[in-house]
C-alpha cells in the first residue's frame, strides 16, 4: 500500500506529524510519505520550497515511518494532485492499493482542483475527519460523495488498489500553520516558540529567519 499524505506543510507541526503517524498505524503500513505542495512563483512572499523541505526533514527524524515524497518540488508549476496521482500509479502498477490522505476542511475545495472526480480513479480517497469542519451536505461534492463506495474500516482500502472512499476520526490536533506564522509575525524580534513546533524547526526558524517579518497570511503553496 502507498499512502500520501500532501500539505503545504508551512512550517510542518506536530499536528501534521501526529496525524500522519497514526495513519501508519490505522492502515497497518510501514511508512506513510508526506507530499509538500509546491509553491507558486508568482507569490514572492511564500516561504521557499527548500525551506520548507528542509523543515520538513527535520521534524521526520523522530518518526521512522514517515517519508517525503518531493515531486511536486521538482515539477515545473502548475501542480496538480491528479498528475501526482497518475505518476505514483504508474510507478506502483495498477494492483497496489494507493491511497490519498486530505483532510474534512479541504473536501469541500474539490471543485477548485483540477479533474477533481477522477481522483477516485486513481486512489482510495482517505478524509480524515475535523472537529471544526462539516461534512458536505448539499453541492457538487456532496453530490460526488453519494455516488463513491466506501468503506466501513479503512482496513478494507488493501482490498482493492483504488475507488473507495473511507471516513477517519483521529483524535483532534490543535495546531495549525496559519496560527503559527500569525503568531511568530506578532511576537516579531522577540520570539518564543508557538506550542506545536519541533525544537529542530523552531531553531531553523530562528536561524532562517522565517516568518517573522511577513504577514504569513497567504503562503502561495499550490496542493490541487
Amino acid at each position: 500500500m502507498t499512502i500520501l499524505f500532501g500539505g503545504s506543510f508551512d512550517p510542518v507541526h506536530e499536528g501534521h506529524l501526529e496525524t500522519a503517524a497514526a495513519l501508519c498505524r490505522q492502515l497497518g503500513a510501514s511508512t506513510i510519505a508526506l507530499l509538500p505542495a509546491a509553491c507558486s512563483p508568482l507569490k514572492p512572499d511564500s516561504t521557499t520550497d527548500a525551506h520548507r523541505l528542509a523543515m520538513l526533514k527535520l521534524a521526520i527524524a523522530d518518526y521512522p515511518g514517515l517519508i517525503i515524497d518531493e515531486r511536486e518540488l521538482h515539477r515545473p508549476p502548475p501542480s496538480y494532485t491528479v498528475d501526482t496521482l497518475q505518476a505514483v500509479r504508474a510507478e506502483i502498477g495498477a494492483n497496489t492499493p494507493l491511497v490519498w490522505v486530505m483532510g474534512l476542511d479541504t473536501l469541500t475545495g474539490l471543485p477548485q482542483w483540477k479533474h477533481w472526480q477522477t481522483l477516485i480513479d486513481l486512489a482510495h480517497i482517505l478524509v480524515v475527519e475535523r472537529p471544526d469542519a462539516k461534512w458536505p451536505q448539499n453541492g457538487a461534492v456532496a453530490d460526488w460523495l453519494m455516488t463513491l463506495p466506501s468503506v466501513a474500516s479503512v482496513d478494507q482500502l488493501q482490498c482493492e488498489p483504488k475507488g473507495k472512499l473511507a471516513r477517519l476520526a483521529l483524535p483532534p490536533q490543535p495546531f495549525s500553520s496559519t496560527a503559527i506564522r500569525a503568531a511568530l509575525h506578532q511576537r516579531g524580534t522577540n520570539p518564543t516558540k508557538p506550542d506545536g513546533l519541533p525544537e529542530s524547526v523552531w531553531q531553523y526558524i530562528l536561524q532562517h529567519d522565517l516568518y517573522l517579518s511577513d504577514t504569513g497570511s497567504d503562503n502561495g503553496c499550490e496542493a490541487l
